[in-house]
C-alpha cells in the first residue's frame, strides 16, 4: 500500500472473555484494517481475535466484498463464556463494532 494518510478510532466493549479494543483505521473514509486486542487474557483468546482483525484487514485491503458481508458471518455467533456472561462473543462483539461503523460512518459507543 502506498503512503497514505491513515485515520482510525478505538472502540471498548465487553465481551464474554473480556474487554475488548477494536481499532478501525480508515483511507478517505474506506475502512481498510481492523486491530483487536482484548484486556487480560492473553494466550488462545487473544491470539484468535488477533486472528481475526488480520483475516478483516486482509479482506477489507484486497477484495470486493463489502464490510456488510463480513459483518452477517461474524452476526450472533456464540460462545459458552459469552451465553454464562449474558454478554457478547468476541465474534460478535466485533460485528457489533464494525456495524457501527458501516451504518453510521463513524463509530458511537456501543451498547
Amino acid at each position: 500500500m502506498k503512503n497514505t494518510v491513515r485515520s482510525g478510532i478505538t472502540c471498548t466493549i465487553n465481551t464474554g472473555c473480556d474487554t475488548m479494543l477494536i481499532t478501525i483505521n480508515t483511507i478517505d473514509a474506506k475502512p481498510i484494517e481492523v486491530l483487536i486486542t482484548m484486556g487480560k487474557c492473553g494466550g488462545c483468546a487473544q491470539a484468535q481475535i488477533e486472528a481475526s482483525g488480520r483475516l478483516i484487514s486482509l479482506i477489507l485491503q484486497q477484495s470486493n466484498i463489502e464490510i456488510s458481508s463480513i459483518i452477517r458471518q461474524l452476526m450472533s455467533i456464540q460462545c459458552n463464556k459469552s451465553v454464562l456472561n449474558g454478554a457478547a462473543s468476541c465474534a460478535d462483539a466485533i460485528a457489533k463494532v464494525l456495524s457501527k461503523y458501516n451504518f453510521n460512518n463513524i463509530l458511537t459507543p456501543v451498547d
